[in-house]
């Protein structure tokens, strides 16, 4: 296992730390422009949907952001599959800034996040959660876009990542179980987004009256933090957004049709 690597989140303190910046990483999703700076943002929204979103879902959403990111900076022990050796797992330790550090800082909550996240990486996860000093509203990640026209209200939200489990699972909610859905797509790269686009429309062509409502999230970092290939927290990232949209709508579950 390699050595602890220290992340520290948005303006997090660093009490009884001692930065190294040859070993630690700040984070933020707030500020100025710089190196260090990550952007969220949830496209294509109703106004209507972003009322009254818990504490908790947006602290959810900002910490899979920063373990998502982190992932891709810290790189593991090689290059190539077969030479990582001892330093594949690597041992992180997060301090995240939060509106509510006593839920997060629970241990049954610390336990599930870390085992959780230890089973998809296999990596060794330790989050100091703290309180969030600089208050910022949950609205400034959204970018509206009411012309998209929601039928009645969805029934079910579907990640729909364009591969071919997803497109298999959207077909099935919308075109032979005929529900209402939206289907939440995470964009990690422009270079897809004809191929999104493209079974977007063929979907729509066969919902009849029935066309899924579309919503698209994207983290940017710039591209000196992009060290890492292997990406094994994305798909946390993926569900908490989600989860989030769910909670948006009033529903209580998400469909993840992926392998």
């Amino acid at each position: 296992m390699q050595d602890k690597r220290y992340i520290i989140c948005g303006n997090a303190p660093t009490d009884g730390i001692e930065e190294n910046p040859d070993r630690d990483l700040r984070l933020r999703l707030w500020g100025k422009d710089g190196p260090d700076k990550i952007t969220l943002r949830i496209e294509d929204i109703h106004k209507k949907m972003s009322k009254d979103v818990p504490d908790s879902f947006q602290d959810l959403l900002e910490i899979a952001t920063y373990v998502y990111s982190a992932d891709q900076v810290i790189k593991r022990g090689a290059d190539d599959v077969d030479s990582f050796g001892d330093g594949w797992r690597r041992d992180l330790h997060f301090v995240v800034p939060v509106r509510n550090p006593d839920f997060w800082n629970s241990p049954e909550v610390q336990d599930t996040l870390c085992s959780t996240l230890g089973f998809l990486s296999d990596d060794q996860y330790q989050f100091d959660f703290v309180q969030l000093e600089q208050e910022h509203q949950f609205q400034e990640y959204l970018e509206f876009n009411d012309t998209q026209q929601m039928y009645g209200m969805p029934e079910q939200v579907v990640m729909f990542s364009g591969g071919l489990d997803s497109l298999a699972g959207a077909i099935d909610e919308v075109v032979n179980q005929k529900r209402r859905v939206v289907l939440v797509t995470h964009k990690s790269t422009s270079k897809l987004n004809k191929r999104h686009k493209t079974l977007e429309d063929m979907l729509a062509e066969k919902a009849g009256d029935n066309v899924p409502h579309r919503i698209t999230v994207r983290v940017h970092k710039t591209k000196e933090l992009n060290h890492e290939y292997t990406q094994r927290s994305r798909s946390f990232l993926y569900v908490s957004i989600g989860a989030t949209i769910a909670q948006m709508l009033g529903l209580r579950s998400v469909r993840f049709y992926e392998n």
